[in-house]
Formats: C-alpha cells, sequence, structure tokens
C-alpha cells in the first residue's frame, strides 16, 4: 500500500492542475475568478503541505492560513453565484470566522494546523453548500448536469462533510493509534481526488456564454 500513498496526493495535485488549466483563459465574472482563486489555493497548500518534514520547521501554520482563507472564499463565491443567499453567506460564515478564532485562542502551539478550526469551518461550510445546492436546484432551469456551479457546489459538499469527522477522529486518535490515524488520512486524500474531479467537470461545463 505505500506506492498507494504516495500516488494518491500527485493525483489530487494533477486533478487539481487539469481544472486550473481550463481556467486560463481569461473570464471576467467575480464567481469564476473566485474558484479560481481556490484552486490555486488548494493547490499551493498541498504542494507546500507536502515539504512538511523535509523542512527543519513545521507548516501547519500553512493549513491554518488556508482554511481561514477558503471560508473566506467559498462564502465569497456563493455570495457572487447566488446573490439571494447573501444573508445566509453572511451568518454562516460569521459563525465559522468566530469559531475558527475560538480554535486558534485554544491552541497552545500555532506551527501545527488548527484541525479544530478546521472542523468547526468544514461544519459551517457543509451547511451552507446544502443550501446553495438546494436554492440552485430550485432556481435554475434546463439540464442541471449542464451548469458548472452544480459540480463545484457537490465537491465542496463532499469535501466538508467528510472532513470533519475524518480530521476530528484523527485528532483524537493520533498518539494511541498512529496507523489507524494514517488509514483515515489516506481516506481523505481519496475524497480530494474525487473532489477534484468533480472541479474538473466543473470547469469544462463553463462556456464562453457563461463569461
Amino acid at each position: 500500500m505505500d506506492w498507494v500513498k504516495v500516488l494518491l496526493p500527485w493525483v489530487g495535485n494533477l486533478t487539481s492542475a487539469l481544472a486550473l488549466a481550463w481556467f486560463f483563459i481569461p473570464r471576467p465574472l467575480t464567481s469564476q475568478r473566485l474558484f479560481g482563486a481556490l484552486l490555486i489555493l488548494g493547490l499551493l497548500t498541498e504542494n507546500v503541505m507536502r515539504l512538511n518534514g523535509m523542512v527543519d520547521f513545521r507548516l501547519g501554520f500553512f493549513g491554518t492560513i488556508h482554511n481561514l482563507l477558503e471560508l473566506v472564499l467559498v462564502v465569497q463565491l456563493v455570495k457572487a453565484q447566488l446573490p439571494q443567499l447573501r444573508r445566509w453567506a453572511h451568518v454562516l460564515g460569521g459563525i465559522g470566522f468566530l469559531l475558527f478564532l475560538i480554535a486558534v485562542g485554544r491552541q497552545e502551539d500555532l506551527t501545527l494546523s488548527v484541525t479544530q478550526g478546521s472542523m468547526f469551518t468544514g461544519v459551517v461550510l457543509s451547511i451552507l453548500m446544502v443550501r446553495a445546492l438546494w436554492e440552485h436546484l430550485e432556481t435554475r432551469e434546463g439540464d442541471l448536469w449542464g451548469h458548472p456551479e452544480f459540480w463545484i457546489y457537490l465537491g465542496y459538499l463532499l469535501y466538508f462533510v467528510t472532513r470533519v469527522p475524518i480530521m476530528g477522529s484523527v485528532m483524537y486518535i493520533w498518539d494511541r493509534y498512529p496507523e489507524l490515524s494514517r488509514s483515515m488520512f489516506m481516506m481523505f486524500q481519496v475524497v480530494l481526488v474525487v473532489r477534484n474531479v468533480l472541479f474538473v467537470v466543473a470547469c469544462r461545463k463553463y462556456r464562453p456564454a457563461h463569461a
């Protein structure tokens, strides 16, 4: 299974890179620029975290920065794509930001990723993605599968929903069951690959008519 541990993160990076490749053509919509920024943020963070253990200092704080920026960008993305959900986005984004700050204040070593904050934002953004998907189903006409927003929300819902139980469990059992924790973390890598594949589908659904 060692080859799987090596291969999976690179597969995830490859799918992210493919999604970015479809976004190199300039697109004027704010929502498309925000989604492109999220793709770049995710790809950059995953590659930086790959250096963990190869350098003399901890890189966990990159994960903390990523989670905070991800919260802000996802909230802005929903506001741009579904203006009628601005209140939902503001309230849930504010709650997520407050809980994240509380988690940061409770953690002694900030060179490590703030896993509890990641769980909090995961719960909040899962709720926002469910609400966005529901709104999309009620308001969009035509072929559901043809809308890139559907694939974006579906990918993020899968990502945020699974992040909470997997990362939360790993946080509490790492010291006692390191091998089980590594296996659960590999499950999350699989989720990342599936999410990125859905993002590739979303990018392919963008056409000049959307720009």
